[in-house]
């Protein structure tokens, strides 16, 4: 008569590189053992992750307490999301998206930041109405030809205004 106990708690993963879908766990009071991940969302499990694992000979992973490993959704063909209340990403890490185009389509498009970086090859926005940027200092540099073309141009300074140039043409 062989006798077996419910297993139900804690267990660090000790070993990753096993069998699919199986890491090696060290549960509290048993010996280290290798257990299947039996979890609702798919996970890879990293050396030192916590997880809360189940069984008697055989143990399963049914759940992440502490975990550092990567969480991977890989969908066959092309995945929507629907939330008709909103959607939130919240990341302690960075944020990155990976395709050959992005296309966004909303009524306002907010970006909040404490520094904006941009970097492209080509830029080119088409405004409708009114095309305004404030600023407490600004900076424009051209490595050859600047231009700027409207049918009417101000250009105020409240104190000195500097133009230097080899040549410069008026009228």
């Amino acid at each position: 008569m062989i006798e077996t106990t419910l297993y139900f708690g804690p267990a660090k993963v000790t070993e990753t590189e096993g069998p699919p879908q199986e890491v090696r766990v060290a549960p509290a009071g048993r010996a280290d053992s290798w257990a299947r991940l039996a979890l609702a969302l798919p996970y890879q499990a990293a050396v030192g992750d916590e997880v809360l694992a189940i069984g008697e000979d055989r143990l399963y992973v049914i759940g992440v307490l502490r975990g550092s490993g990567l969480s991977h959704l890989r969908v066959a063909g092309r995945l929507r999301i629907d939330a008709p209340l909103g959607i939130q990403m919240t990341s302690q890490g960075p944020i990155e998206t990976l395709a050959p185009s992005v296309r966004f389509r909303v009524g306002t498009f907010e970006i909040v930041a404490r520094r904006l970086l941009e970097s492209v090859h080509d830029a080119y926005r088409w405004v409708r109405g009114l095309f305004q940027l404030r600023s407490r200092r600004m900076r424009m540099f051209a490595e050859s030809t600047a231009q700027i073309k409207a049918e009417q141009a101000y250009l105020t300074s409240r104190e000195t205004m500097n133009i230097d140039g080899k040549t410069i043409h008026l009228g």
